[in-house]
């Protein structure tokens, strides 16, 4: 298994177990037994300490608990606060994004921002403390200040959660302490709980640090959504709203360092933060982790670095395979872009060879978007209350199972449709019947929904299966007034798919698959299809040819093309945007060439004639 995978399933089998601790113990219980450990691991007492004593009032000791704690084994503060985040609840985690800081990520992230002894550095979302330890520590050690001085006069932070907040100051306290110093929490008042996105501070700072929320716009509280329309031009992922903050925050000539999502390098909805980070805060630095994850989460990350002030060029750096994370931060090698080399679509953070590489590609002749249509597929909102396997079947009507029961729907309104992920995986031809309810018309070349009246007289007993689940429709799809409640999310991919192929958003490698049943609707992923004039324009055009289309689609160049172009999840998933598929071009093909050899021989001999052509290096 992949040292990635390893380390995401060590770290939901540590969260579960924590959850288990306080599921039995409770919360306060666990975290005081936490910190007692440690004193006992470091050979500490607390009764100096006015902070701690006043922390561990009336507290017992739990044999049982501190037995159940033993597995954690911390040794270091990172450790023990890497582990405090699993005592903030599942809910809380989801809903404002928390992800702990790895050390090794916040060293690099403070030392290459290389505060001065006087700067002034902000956190506002500092979760429980990962970077305000990181920051203390570094000034305590560069510049000899004491810890005491360091976090009243150097160390910002605000995090929503109260618990966070005060986690993080007794993290604070425990660093100082076990370096010999004692704070109170009057030492720790720049340390504040509140909605970073609506505090105000009294000055502007010199760095802005953290790992913002990463919160899609679904999962986000009413509230939120309503403070990001109102009051910030970045909206999106709540990641994206923390950098327009941090522009906020900064004086002129002020840096960010944030460990956020990749997706933006790449996807389109990336595109207004690209260009945030372009004109306002100008990025500098750009180390990527790639598909490498860093977190518990399931998410690709990258660290930024970026200025409020004078335009530079960037730096950036991507980790390669085979490569921990750790050891890449370790051994960086930067490759430079110009600001004239910046692209609009996308950034694209490779070194020069690469860059070329992707140039020549996009110029070798031909575009998909010349010979080939591409759509994505229905959009239901609802495909399980809408997308059915045929159990039988008579002269009127299909019959089948759903939520434990039989349900019947007339003919008259259902269409084939076929699912794209089964498809690729080769097993469509073994699958039952797929079926979709469909309440559309055509009206000359567009298509109507039918009227609830329509649908209740011609279609009753399909009206009233749809009826059944009028609930889940509802509160799935936002429709404007006077649309049925029937009527799917979107109105997409209506017409039936002809010769083409299918292919899916996210796949390790190129799978374009041949459609062998041109009678029907799909969905669950993407089609190519050709155009008209495709023939005119390239023998790859020619429906004859489809086949060799079909290798080309296939091939180690697009595999190439597609992992230096597109962005990434977890996995070696690569996304194959429909924008960046059109810009794919090939060299042209002699009908010789197409019809001369066995698949087998086209697959040995044509991709290295491909490769040749575009003259890869």
């Amino acid at each position: 298994m992949a040292e990635k995978q390893i380390l995401y399933y060590r770290s939901m089998k540590q969260e579960n177990y924590i959850g288990r601790l306080v599921s039995k113990y409770g919360k306060l219980a666990v975290e005081r037994n936490m910190v007692f450990r440690y004193f006992v691991a470091k050979s500490m007492t607390y009764a100096q300490s006015s902070f701690f004593s006043d922390y561990f009032a009336g507290f017992v000791e739990d044999d049982e608990l501190q037995e159940g704690l033993s597995q954690l084994g911390h040794k270091t503060l990172f450790e023990l606060a890497y582990d405090m985040q699993f005592l903030i609840a599942v809910k809380d985690r989801k809903t404002n994004g928390v992800f702990f800081t790895p050390g090794y990520i916040v060293d690099y992230m403070i030392s290459t921002l290389s505060p001065a002894c006087g700067s002034c550095i902000i956190d506002p979302c500092c979760g429980c403390g990962a970077f305000l330890l990181g920051a203390a520590d570094y000034m305590v050690r560069r510049y000899g200040k004491t810890y005491r001085r360091v976090i009243t006069e150097n160390v910002y932070g605000m995090d929503i959660l109260p618990d966070n907040v005060f986690r993080s100051k007794l993290l604070l306290a425990l660093l100082a302490y076990e370096n010999g110093e004692m704070i109170t929490l009057e030492d720790m008042k720049n340390i504040r709980c509140g909605n970073s996105l609506e505090a105000r501070w009294s000055k502007s700072f010199d760095f802005v640090v953290g790992n913002p929320p990463y919160v899609r716009p679904q999962n986000m509280s009413a509230g939120t959504r309503n403070i990001l329309h109102e009051k910030f031009s970045l909206s999106g992922n709540l990641y994206h709203t923390f950098y327009e903050l941090a522009y906020r925050l900064l004086h002129e000539g002020g840096r960010l360092s944030y460990i956020s999502p990749n997706d933006f390098l790449a996807r389109g909805a990336g595109g207004t933060l690209r260009k945030f980070l372009e004109t306002k805060l100008h990025a500098y630095i750009v180390v990527d982790f790639r598909d490498e994850m860093i977190f518990s989460a399931q998410v690709c990350t990258a660290i930024i670095f970026a200025e409020k002030g004078a335009r530079a060029d960037l730096r950036v750096a991507a980790i390669g395979q085979g490569v921990t994370p750790k050891q890449f931060l370790q051994n960086l090698c930067f490759s430079k872009i110009g600001e004239g080399e910046m692209d609009a679509h996308e950034w694209t953070l490779y070194d020069n060879r690469v860059k070329e590489n992707l140039k020549k590609i996009k110029h070798a002749g031909v575009t998909l978007s010349s010979i080939l249509d591409a759509k994505c597929g229905l959009s239901t909102g609802c495909n399980d209350v809408f997308v059915f396997s045929v159990h039988h079947e008579d002269a009127y009507y299909f019959y089948f199972m759903h939520e434990g029961s039989m349900n019947k729907v007339e003919k008259g309104v259902v269409l084939p449709v076929q699912k794209v992920s089964k498809v690729i995986r080769k097993n469509a031809g073994v699958r039952k019947k797929l079926m979709v309810i469909f309440p559309y018309r055509k009206v000359g070349r567009k298509y109507q929904s039918v009227t609830a009246s329509e649908m209740s007289d011609v279609y009753p007993a399909c009206y009233e299966y749809l009826a059944k689940h009028r609930g889940d429709l509802e509160r799935v799809c936002r429709r404007e007034d006077g649309v049925p409640f029937f009527a799917y999310g979107r109105r997409q991919s209506l017409d039936f798919v002809k010769d083409g192929f299918f292919f899916q958003s996210y796949a390790r490698m190129p799978n374009f698959t041949m459609n062998t049943c041109t009678g029907s609707l799909f969905y669950n992923g993407k089609f190519l299809s050709l155009k008209p004039n495709a023939a005119s324009l390239s023998e790859l055009g020619n429906p004859d040819n489809i086949d060799v289309l079909q290798k080309v689609l296939n091939s180690c160049v697009m595999q190439y093309y597609i992992r230096h172009s597109s962005s990434y999840i977890p996995g070696g998933y690569y996304y194959y945007s429909i924008k960046t598929l059109k810009a794919f071009a090939f060299p042209c093909l002699t009908k010789k060439r197409c019809t001369s050899d066995s698949p087998v021989g086209w697959r040995r001999r044509h991709e290295s004639f491909l490769v040749a052509q575009i003259r890869i290096g």
